[in-house]
């Protein structure tokens, strides 16, 4: 099943929203798949304001991208 891009945008942009607005996320880590040197040139851990957009049209994958958002979180428990 393939996976429309401008879906693919809309939802990481809104990914991308949802950690910047939340206080508890101090860093945003883009991680990519091992298939993707593209994807794995630009992983690693950003400031909020500096993450990378995905997904990538330069990703090497035939599947296209797959790259994703995960939080570093500054608070574990409230």
């Amino acid at each position: 099943m393939k996976i429309d891009l401008e879906y693919k945008v809309e939802q990481k942009a809104q990914m991308l929203e949802r950690m910047r607005a939340n206080p508890r996320v101090a860093h945003i880590r883009l991680a990519a798949p091992e298939d993707c040197l593209f994807g794995l040139s630009i992983q690693g851990v950003y400031e909020k304001d500096q993450v990378p957009s995905i997904p990538r049209k330069e990703c090497s994958r035939p599947e296209g991208c797959i790259c994703t958002y995960e939080p570093v979180l500054n608070t574990i428990y409230p």
